[in-house]
């Protein structure tokens, strides 16, 4: 890997993980439902949801709004995305959701998607 895509990856995952000055723009570019849960938002995914906005969208690094609520430790915003059908069947990386979860040390969101099965 290059010193560019290196760079702009380390500068993501700050950003992502709230550490950079400018992660309110890079947030603006991504589709609404990951905006909503980057911002621990459940009125504007649900308005989100209602406007018609894919559920599994997919922002940088392949993941999906239930993948970053997962991450976060939202239990309220993973249920809402489970009860509008979002896809409980992604991977993150070779990592099944629940097996993600359980390494996020997301007990309560693992044992709620384990009920799902």
């Amino acid at each position: 890997m290059g010193r560019t895509p290196l760079i702009l990856a380390v500068l993501f995952l700050l950003g992502f993980l709230g550490l950079g000055f400018w992660a309110n723009e890079r947030v603006a570019d991504m589709p609404p439902v990951i905006q909503a849960v980057i911002e621990n938002n459940p009125q504007r995914l649900e308005q989100a949801i209602q406007d018609g906005h894919d559920i599994n969208a997919r922002g940088p690094f392949g993941m999906t709004a239930l993948v970053v609520a997962v991450k976060q430790g939202k239990p309220e915003l993973v249920r809402l995305l489970v009860e509008h059908h979002a896809d409980t069947d992604v991977r993150v990386g070779k990592l099944t959701l629940i097996e993600f979860a359980e390494q996020q040390k997301r007990v309560e969101i693992a044992e709620y998607l384990r009920s799902l099965q």
